[in-house]
């Protein structure tokens, strides 16, 4: 979430889609500059996208492997993209070749539900179900069943949210029921188990918050609070795991926070804003938001870029939009026919995806 590696080949991966039965491939020459590849929701595919050029260069389904991709975690060392997909299946894709994506395997650790957040801890691959109150966690060596299984028994109840805190082996994982408080639980990748006691977000029902960002110490995390009303960040002080403040974003513009990125250049955490429609900028070190920007209908994911830029995948407006950070406004707009439902954005990079940690590791 932090830092960007610019390769000579492809290297990035947004989450468009937009595929089509088979793919469409790219020339050497495009193939040549810093790209993104796509896990499009409504488009049941990968794409693959050059922001410099503002259109796809190729998609594809995998033979149908897809049925609502949703999010994805990014293995550098295995080159595999880890997506999960809203009818409760794990899909591995070999990204070595990014403009030929493979499919490795499908798997589904639990009843046909709904897999958000993965995250890579400690040799595993982490998986949030909310559908069935589950984490799960496989080995990617051997990929026929959960090598972990967490559910209601250690406290867990509709979790979405799954981040690594930066230097540490703690996983964050937000939980997000209906009619309750939400509440951010604990694990060590590396025990398996819960640590301590569940921590509430804002403490009022129906919350929702859909998951944690941190600053690049791991000092501090800012939950993002996504449902009814709401238009709180919170932030929690990770030492001591209590809540520190609640940021009151505007209360049209900052409805409903969805996914969160920080900006190492800006120092601010950049938050998309489903129902607002925006992208705010909060300034870490007075916790106050210094901007919204309108980037089209239900902003559902927010990174950076290996550009520096900011860039926030509108949903609604099939559209991914390119934030300069520092003016805080829309600097392009990436619209193409291949972009149908784009949700999350990841990078492929040594060290970071979109919006989330990769090498050791924004929702519905």
């Amino acid at each position: 979430m932090e830092r960007w590696l610019h390769l000579s080949l492809v290297v990035a991966l947004l989450t468009l889609g937009g595929a089509v039965a088979g793919s469409t491939s790219a020339t050497a020459e495009q193939a040549s500059t810093t790209v993104g590849v796509v896990v499009n929701e409504d488009g049941n595919s990968l794409a693959l996208i050059d922001p410099a050029a503002g259109r796809a260069i190729s998609s594809d389904d995998l033979g149908g492997a897809f049925d609502a991709p949703h999010l994805a975690a990014f293995d550098p060392a295995g080159r595999r993209l880890y997506v999960g997909t809203k009818s409760g299946s794990l899909v591995v894709v070999d990204v070595t070749d990014p403009v030929a994506p493979k499919l490795v395997e499908r798997v589904m650790p639990g009843e046909p539900t709904e897999i958000h957040w993965l995250a890579l801890a400690d040799g595993l691959v982490w998986l949030a179900d909310e559908g069935e109150s589950a984490v799960y966690a496989y080995d990617p060596a051997d990929l026929s069943e959960p090598e972990v299984v967490l559910g209601r028994d250690e406290g867990f109840d509709t979790p979405h949210g799954l981040a690594l805190r930066p230097g540490t082996r703690e996983l964050w994982i937000t939980n997000r029921p209906k009619e309750a408080p939400g509440f951010v639980l604990r694990v060590d990748a590396r025990e398996r188990a819960v640590i301590g006691e569940p921590l509430e977000t804002t403490g009022a029902a129906g919350d929702r918050p859909n998951n944690v960002g941190f600053t690049p110490d791991g000092r501090w995390g800012y939950a993002v609070n996504t449902g009814g009303k709401a238009t709180q960040v919170t932030v929690i002080d990770a030492e001591t795991f209590a809540v520190e403040t609640q940021v009151e974003q505007h209360p049209t513009q900052g409805l409903a926070p969805h996914a969160i990125a920080f900006h190492p250049g800006t120092g601010c955490m950049f938050v998309a804003n489903k129902d607002g429609g925006t992208v705010s900028a909060i300034d870490v070190a007075t916790n106050e938001v210094v901007g919204y920007v309108a980037v089209g209908e239900e902003p559902h994911g927010v990174g950076v870029g290996p550009d520096g830029r900011v860039y926030a995948t509108a949903k609604g407006s099939n559209r991914v939009a390119v934030i300069d950070p520092e003016r805080l406004e829309v600097v392009a707009e990436i619209e193409d026919p291949a972009l149908a439902g784009p949700h999350q954005i990841v990078f492929l990079g040594d060290t970071a995806t979109m919006g989330t940690p990769t090498v050791s590791t924004p929702s519905t």
